[in-house]
């Protein structure tokens, strides 16, 4: 999902990603491919479950 809009939006190595799609961030971060989450410099991200297995994917894809 991350993967088709990254490519179909030409999106930029050191882009910022805002997302606020009511509790679909974990499935969107979950299965994402750590290459395509490191194109972004930044994450803002709203979520509604609690955020360690968020987290955990970030921090594996190099996030602070």
């Amino acid at each position: 999902m991350l993967n088709s809009l990254i490519r179909g939006l030409g999106t930029e190595n050191g882009s910022i990603l805002k997302m606020d799609c009511e509790s679909c961030e974990y499935e969107t971060i979950l299965n994402a491919k750590p290459d395509d989450l490191k194109i972004f410099e930044q994450l803002i991200v709203e979520y509604h479950d609690g955020y360690m297995e968020l987290r955990k994917v970030l921090e594996d894809a190099g996030f602070e």
